[in-house]
């Protein structure tokens, strides 16, 4: 079984919509959704609030289809990390690259960027700091447009190689970090108006 949950205050009714069923909510504290239900590991949902259009979850961690599209179940313990030994870098005259994964490569996705890792570090890079990879509508974007936190944007591969390109650097450059911008997130952030207050 699996807990899905969404913060939704306003709602006086919400469902938890898979493909082939419907699931009714109950309500607990602070306006808070829960259910248990059994789904396969990476099964796609959707939330229904008072009956209405099936939005996505605003703490999901994949939305495949964009920031309109279905979430999808995503399990981060499946991810053999390998930098257990990693200290971490000091930052102190440190070099630090900004990196769009969407425009560094001709390819503009996380795979094509790691390609490249030896091109920086021969630069005397240390850290890279991946530009916002949160979704945004349509296929190609320049990071600041996007809507939910959580999820990484497909178009770049999302975060299956998230996990992959921050591991990677280890032996190349230094560190990877990435960013979330609130101030310059899309007009689709409106998206996540329609479940809580904001």
């Amino acid at each position: 079984m699996r807990e899905f949950s969404v913060w939704a205050p306003h709602a006086e009714r919400v469902e938890l919509v898979l493909v082939e069923s419907v699931h009714p909510m109950t309500g607990g504290d602070h306006g808070w959704w829960h259910v248990l239900v059994d789904s396969a590991p990476d099964a796609t949902y959707t939330f229904s609030l008072d009956g209405g259009e099936p939005r996505p979850d605003p703490r999901g961690l994949r939305l495949p289809d964009g920031p309109h599209g279905w979430s999808q179940l995503f399990d981060t313990t499946q991810f053999s990390w390998t930098d257990e030994t990693w200290s971490g870098v000091d930052l102190r005259g440190a070099v630090v690259y900004e990196l769009h994964v969407g425009t560094f490569t001709p390819g503009g996705t996380l795979d094509t960027a790691i390609e490249r890792l030896d091109h920086l570090v021969d630069m005397g890079v240390v850290l890279v700091e991946l530009l916002p990879l949160a979704p945004f509508p349509g296929h190609h974007g320049w990071g600041y447009d996007g809507v939910p936190p959580s999820p990484s944007t497909s178009p770049t591969a999302g975060l299956p190689r998230c996990s992959a390109s921050s591991t990677r650097p280890t032996g190349e450059a230094s560190a990877s970090a990435s960013t979330w911008s609130t101030t310059t997130s899309g007009r689709t952030a409106t998206t996540c108006r329609t479940s809580a207050p904001t």
